[in-house]
């Protein structure tokens, strides 16, 4: 099989790089929509979480382009699971 076949292969489509170039299926309006509803946004795969300007911010995955996404988050009540009470 030539490389330039190989390339074109459908197993080689589902495994796009992170420099791919963006989804034209999203847009800034998408983003938001998907930001908006938070069951949805609970729903999108963590990516991680970044601390700016004393505010914590939550980063989740676009499943359609893969950005990150942001929002700004605040901890509520924090547990502290390995100390006893």
């Amino acid at each position: 099989m030539s490389a330039q076949t190989a390339s074109l292969s459908p197993s080689s489509a589902v495994a796009a790089s992170p420099s791919s170039p963006p989804c034209s299926t999203c847009s800034e309006r998408s983003h938001d929509a998907l930001k908006g509803n938070l069951a949805t946004w609970r729903a999108l795969p963590v990516d991680n979480y970044w601390f700016h300007a004393g505010t914590l911010h939550e980063l989740r995955r676009c499943p359609r382009c893969g950005s990150s996404l942001m929002q700004r988050v605040e901890i509520l009540e924090l547990r502290y699971p390995d100390a006893a009470a």
